[in-house]
This record gives structure tokens, sequence and C-alpha cells, in this order.
């Protein structure tokens, strides 16, 4: 009788614990109306952001010299090495320049003159001087210095790209923000389609001459959109208003080559 009881006992108390696991299993979370903070997910981005249309404040337009970096003319062709051209903030006493490189950009051609350090050579010299301002200029070397401790040394590669400027570069008579004005104004309607996916850095060159006029208006690369490259050349050749020429060092004008860049900052 007591082994009977003892068994019944035994079988209660299992059915009880598994009923109180089912319960418990099918029972909803309950969180506390306060607690709202939830786990990260695993990736945050949004699929608007990657197919919606690049909105028009959002484009870049600038026009100037091809690249951020400039030299004028009369120190370009006075440099006797390479930290006469390059920035001054690539300059330092710990170490010395080797396997000086100077590579002058005209009409889409490339001439290179190599030196064995930062003093240029008879070559590299007059390859400077043969510039203009429709030049464009790379300088690149290795810089070898001694890490701190003094056990190792280290090499740097330094590259820089540089347009030639003349001493007054041309200027939009009515003002660069009026010309920029004018540029993404009457370009929003075929630029309100743009998709950050497609979209490349789009650069057209074009020649203000020693009269003031806007000429040889070329596309040197696509937007990524060929309908919005060639209302952006339109525009350009169209342009209303007039430009002041530049002027060189002696006061006299000059034609000068000019970029407009399209895109997105980075492109």
């Amino acid at each position: 009788m007591k082994k009977s009881i003892l068994i019944f006992g035994t079988l209660a108390v299992g059915l009880s614990l598994m009923a109180f696991s089912f319960l418990n299993r099918n029972k909803p979370e309950v969180v506390s109306p306060g607690d709202t903070t939830k786990p990260a997910p695993l990736y945050e981005y949004n699929l608007t952001d990657l197919i919606a249309p690049i909105k028009n404040a959002d484009l870049v337009y600038k026009v100037g010299s091809r690249y951020l970096q400039t030299i004028s003319k009369v120190d370009l062709h006075a440099a006797k090495s390479i930290t006469d051209i390059l920035p001054e903030k690539e300059f330092e006493s710990k170490g010395f320049y080797r396997n000086a490189t100077i590579s002058v950009f005209k009409n889409d051609v490339k001439t290179t003159e190599l030196a064995e350090d930062a003093v240029l050579t008879e070559a590299q010299i007059k390859l400077l001087q043969s510039t203009d301002y429709s030049s464009n200029v790379q300088v690149s070397a290795l810089y070898e210095y001694e890490r701190p401790e003094g056990r190792n040394r280290s090499y740097d590669a330094v590259m820089h790209f540089l347009s030639i400027t003349p001493s007054r570069e041309a200027e939009f008579a009515e003002g660069y923000d009026a010309l920029i004005n004018y540029l993404r104004e009457n370009s929003k309607d075929h630029t309100a389609h743009i998709h950050k996916q497609q979209l490349k850095g789009g650069q057209f060159s074009f020649t203000v001459t020693k009269e003031g006029k806007l000429e040889q208006v070329e596309m040197k690369s696509t937007s990524g959109y060929e309908e919005v490259d060639q209302v952006l050349i339109n525009l350009l050749k169209e342009l209303p208003g007039k430009w002041k020429p530049a002027m060189d060092a002696n006061g006299h004008k000059i034609d000068q080559e000019m970029t407009f860049f399209f895109g997105l900052e980075g492109c």
C-alpha cells in the first residue's frame, strides 16, 4: 500500500512539473511599458538612401583649376628642387627625398623626367620651363627617414598634382555664386532623377580667352548620365554674361583653361 502511494505521488509531482513547464513555455513575454530597449540590428541602413534620387542641394558644382593644389607659372619656372614645388608641410629635416619624378600633362600628353634626389636635373628644369597655363604638373618621390627609435628606416610615398595658375585668374563678371546658381538652376530638371550608384565625377574643361569669351567646351569625364553631360555642356556654351580674362605677372591678358566639376563631394 505504501509503495502504491509513493508511486502515485511521484507521478503526480512529475505531471505537475510538466504542466508548469508547458504553461510557462507558451506564455507570452511581458515587457514593462517603460522598457522600450531593443537589440541593435546587425546592419543599419536606409534602403531609401540607396535607391532614392539624390537631392539637387547635395550635388556639387565647382569651377576652377583642374587640381586643388596650384602653383604660379613664375614660381614653377624658377624651381631648382622639388621642395620649391611641394607644399611646405611635406618638408621635414629628419630625412631626404629619393627618386624624384616630374611629369607634365599638356593636351592629354604626359612627359616625364627622373632624378635621384630632390635637386632637379637639367632635363627636369627644361621640362618645367616649357609649361604654360594649359599644363598640369605631377611631382612624386620617396621620402626616406629614420624612425624615432633610430633602429629602422622608413619610406613615405609623396605625390602631388598641381595646376599652373596666372597671377590673376579668370573671373565671371557677375560673380562665382551667380555662375554656380546658373548651372544648378538650369540643370535641376535633368538632375532630379540621378541615383548615387550611377553618378560619377563629371569634369568639363573650357577656356576663357584673353578677350573674355568662353570657348573650347569639352567633356573630360562623364557624370554617368549622357543626357546630363550634354545639358551641362550646352549650359556652358550658352552661358550669358561676360568674363574678366586672366592676367600674367606682367599684367598682360592671357587665355586660361578652367574645369567645371559636377557630382558628389569625393567623387
